[in-house]
């Protein structure tokens, strides 16, 4: 592996030579397109969560990609090298890489969000998904871009009353 690779890129190129698109990637990782994108622009800090889902997706080396992603202290991912196939199950397990009910998967507190959206608002799964998505996206703003997005949404409520 290149000493300057970094861990977006390394995902990029794993991706590409299963040639999949991020669509595709997303699908079978669990995490959201958008998500992806950032993780591939390095504009993110992947959890290792993240990783051992990419990982598992992409049959790619875990303890590689968790040096890269540079997620966790040196003494786990020396840990991780120790006992690299339990830790990595328990990774994968955490990750819950079993089906969630929705039509696009959307992990961690992403999918009880969305549960939660089906079940109080009636949507379906898509949107469901796709709103729990965005208020995750929303709670990671730094406070001047949340506030601005929730002016623009409070002007737009205004509007349909």
């Amino acid at each position: 592996m290149e000493a300057s690779l970094t861990f977006g890129e390394y995902v990029h190129r794993l991706r590409r030579a299963h040639k999949w698109n991020l669509h595709a990637l997303s699908e079978h990782s669990g995490i959201s397109y958008t998500h992806l994108s950032r993780i591939e622009n390095d504009s993110v800090l992947p959890t290792a969560e993240s990783v051992a889902r990419l990982a598992q997706a992409l049959d790619g080396d875990l303890k590689a990609m968790l040096e890269l992603a540079d997620c966790l202290p040196k003494v786990i991912l020396d840990r991780i090298s120790a006992q690299e196939q339990p830790v990595a199950n328990s990774l994968l397990r955490t990750a819950g890489s079993a089906s969630n009910g929705l039509e696009e998967p959307v992990p961690g507190l992403d999918h009880a969000l969305a549960l939660k959206l089906k079940e109080f608002y009636g949507l379906d799964d898509l949107q469901a998904g796709a709103l729990a998505l965005a208020i995750d996206g929303l709670v990671n703003l730094d406070q001047f871009q949340r506030s601005s997005i929730f002016s623009v949404i409070a002007s737009i409520s205004a509007q349909g009353k």
